[in-house]
């Protein structure tokens, strides 16, 4: 028998197969549907991508230039590897012709270096634990 009540503050089947979210910015413009994973710094995917973050981080101190550290586009690659790997998996996302561009984790780290306003969003809505909530009966594991 448990001694302390057990407290559910997430759907894990929404954490595990992810939540879409779509991306605006303030001019209404739509940056696509991406399927994220919710971050939880406790779960083992987390801790891996930090593990690896960390790893490409030492390499990158040993081998870059002063200036290359400071470059913003490095910085936002490094990051959007980070997200990829730790909460991005799939989108919905027209490329110029209008046809859909599949996700890979190269294409998915190529857009978010490109549009890390995007990225920052995203991170936003997947470290968000309410938008991983489903019904009462899903939380409670019915």
């Amino acid at each position: 028998m448990a001694k302390f009540k057990k407290i559910t503050r997430f759907d894990e089947t929404l954490a595990n197969e992810g939540v879409k979210f779509d991306v605006y910015d303030e001019h209404a413009n739509h940056y696509g549907a991406f399927v994220c994973l919710l971050q939880d710094k406790h779960s083992p995917r987390y801790l891996s991508a930090l593990e690896g973050v960390n790893k490409r981080l030492s390499v990158l101190q040993r081998t870059l230039s002063a200036d290359q550290k400071k470059d913003r586009n490095v910085i936002n690659k490094i990051a959007a590897e980070f997200f990829v790997d730790m909460s991005l998996i799939d989108w919905e996302l027209e490329g110029e012709d209008g046809k859909a561009i599949p996700f890979t984790r190269a294409d998915a780290i190529e857009y978010l270096t490109l549009y890390p306003f995007v990225r920052e969003k995203l991170d936003e809505y997947a470290s968000d634990v309410t938008h991983y909530v489903g019904t009462a009966e899903a939380i409670a594991g019915n």
